[in-house]
């Protein structure tokens, strides 16, 4: 199809993964057809459907090669594109400050302070006044720690006699 293809043609396809199997061949594709200035048409995105201006699908065209190139280097380079690799698949944001496992021993230390006043049922204002944190991360840290299993929920079921 790209050798018949000339300058200002539209090329009419139903879906992108007509252009090839992975984003490597897509990508190949749609450098071929905005090389030679033609246009795409591909009929599952609105977006090329609606626009009737042939300057405008042909710079549609080019950023979606651009979009498949910048997502074939990061297939291809791991450490490329947005820096995550298959380890940090689970991980998101900053590490905590306050953890058990807290690169900084002060914090270390606070962390489990809080978890002996949250023990010994003592009110948070009065745990954040003693550590010297402000309430929102006591909720923070007695959060992590429930769902880490450091801390088992407040809630008790008396059984009246």
């Amino acid at each position: 199809m790209l050798a018949y293809v000339h300058t200002g043609d539209e090329i009419v396809i139903m879906s992108l993964l007509e252009l090839g199997d992975d984003n490597v061949d897509v990508s190949a594709a749609l450098n071929a057809v905005c090389s030679r200035s033609a246009s795409l048409n591909i009929l599952n995105l609105p977006s090329f459907a609606s626009v009737h201006d042939a300057s405008e699908r042909w710079q549609l065209t080019c950023l979606l090669r651009d979009v498949t190139e910048f997502a074939s280097l990061r297939d291809s380079h791991p450490h490329a594109g947005f820096g995550l690799t298959s380890e940090h698949h689970g991980e998101r944001g900053r590490k905590r400050e306050y953890a058990p496992d807290s690169p900084n021993p002060v914090k270390r230390g606070i962390y489990h302070d809080v978890l002996r006043m949250l023990t010994e049922s003592l009110p948070v204002t009065q745990i954040a006044r003693t550590v010297g944190i402000n309430r929102k991360q006591i909720y923070r840290i007695k959060e992590y720690a429930q769902e880490n299993g450091d801390l088992v929920s407040s809630f008790s079921i008396r059984k009246r006699a």
